[in-house]
């Protein structure tokens, strides 16, 4: 639940301030059988609980008397709390603890937000640089693997970010085409990523650094009432950073290695059509919109 205060349209500072509420009740009840993983078999029943407060606000502040420059400036507090319950039934596995129960909670507070100058060159188009600090809430794991030890699950840390933006926005074509472009890096500290442990041959969760930085081209055409051609083409280079000795030796990780899951190239071709609800009888605010789109994800690694 989000309750917003803006600032009217056209006002000379233009602003948003706010408060934000988010629920999320995971809960996965399971039962898995197998002659050669202990640690798969047994009874599951484990409930992961957020609650997320915010509070938020934003302004944009002209800097001179043409309007050309423009600050932004927004900051947003998050207090989350997450309690995780989880139990454990042993199915009659050798050597498998008979049961184990693990509870815990976490609590963060996050701070974030973002400076931003932009350049207007002219009423269609405009240069912007900006810096953001993010932020994620640590965890608990969706799936206890140590419980038929009688062991906890490791947690995971809260992990921090800055990113760095550079960009152009667009228009054309009396606003009928815009032409976005953006360079940006980010620097990400305590990822959480799920390592393979050679050992165990189980997947837990490690904080390790992350860098990466690339190019994003985003291009919108309306050359007929009605229809709209979207399409865009991003490019990322994504490594891992200052990878601890410990990840480094049970799962072969190493500063440079690609993170995972982070495809190299993606783009996106996308059309739709408006039709009015007149055509079909329908009351003339009312209309049905037919689409189409095609994505592409360059490969990623495991």
């Amino acid at each position: 639940q989000e309750i917003r205060l803006n600032s009217l349209p056209g006002a000379a500072v233009a602003w948003v301030a706010g408060m934000n509420y988010y629920f999320d009740n995971y809960h996965l009840q399971s039962y898995y059988t197998s002659p050669f993983f202990a640690n798969t078999n047994g009874w599951r029943d484990i409930r992961n609980r957020t609650n997320s407060y915010a509070l938020f606000g934003e302004t944009t502040l002209p800097l001179d008397a043409t309007q050309r420059w423009s600050l932004t400036t927004g900051l947003r507090y998050t207090h989350e709390r997450r309690k995780f319950d989880a139990g454990y039934i042993n199915n009659g596995f050798a050597g498998n603890a008979p049961y184990y129960d693990q509870s815990g909670k976490i609590i963060d507070n996050l701070l974030t937000g973002r400076i931003s100058l932009a350049y207007a060159l002219s009423t269609d188009a405009s240069l912007f640089v900006s810096i953001a600090r993010g932020a994620k809430s640590g965890g608990f794991p969706n799936f206890t693997q140590n419980a038929s030890e009688g062991k906890p699950d490791e947690t995971y840390k809260a992990s921090k970010s800055w990113t760095y933006e550079l960009g152009s926005k667009n228009r054309f074509l009396d606003n009928r085409m815009e032409l976005n472009a953006t360079l940006f890096m980010n620097n990400v500290k305590d990822e959480n990523l799920r390592a393979l442990d050679s050992t165990s041959y189980r997947f837990v969760p490690k904080s390790i650094d992350t860098r990466s930085y690339g190019a994003e081209l985003e291009m919108a055409l309306r050359p007929l009432q009605g229809l709209e051609i979207m399409a865009s083409l991003g490019y990322t280079h994504a490594t891992l950073r200052q990878v601890s000795d410990d990840v480094a030796a049970s799962s072969g990780a190493r500063d440079g290695n690609r993170v995972p899951s982070v495809p190299r190239l993606n783009a996106a071709l996308a059309a739709q059509y408006r039709l009015p609800g007149a055509i079909l009888g329908l009351p003339s605010v009312q209309g049905i919109v037919l689409g189409a789109e095609y994505q592409h994800l360059g490969s990623r690694m495991a």
